[in-house]
């Protein structure tokens, strides 16, 4: 039961703090995957430079410092872009919003403590999750591209100053 309910939060938390904050979970979406991409690519040096300034830090660090390269630009995005959506774009957010926490669990999981992690990913929903994270991400990646909208640029007819 408790990995069960570790799972759903791991899913609702995000949403919920994406909508509260009325941030555009679109551009969210694509700052969790920057931080995917971060992690994957930084992540055995920020490792390696974490143990050289800490020479005994242990596996929480690593854990901890994983989850930040993860979700920090995530973060950011969400606190950057707060109160940016209103009106009907707001509930056109949700599904975006619910891909972006569907994918920040599927990379969380894996960085818990090994038996959290086990007994979540022996969990039905970890099953359904799992099985669907190309789906996930090809859908959200699509979903987040089609939601953007470029800002409309001013035509300036050569003339300086204000009108």
């Amino acid at each position: 039961m408790l990995p069960l309910i570790i799972l759903i939060s791991l899913l609702v938390v995000p949403v919920l703090i994406i909508m509260l904050f009325r941030s555009n979970a679109a551009i969210v979406f694509l700052a969790l995957c920057a931080g995917i991409v971060l992690q994957q690519f930084m992540g055995a040096n920020a490792t390696l430079v974490l143990q050289a300034a800490v020479p005994h830090s242990s596996i929480i660090y690593q854990k901890i410092l994983t989850l930040t390269l993860l979700l920090l630009p995530a973060l950011v995005a969400i606190v950057r872009l707060r109160k940016k959506v209103t009106g009907l774009r707001l509930v056109l957010n949700i599904l975006p919003a619910l891909l972006t926490a569907a994918v920040m669990a599927i990379v969380i999981v894996p960085v818990l403590s090994d038996i959290t992690r086990q007994n979540v990913m022996h969990t039905r929903l970890w099953s359904i999750l799992d099985g669907a994270n190309d789906l996930l991400v090809g859908g959200g990646v699509l979903l987040s591209m089609l939601l953007l909208k470029p800002k409309a640029h001013k035509e300036k007819d050569g003339k300086h100053g204000k009108h």
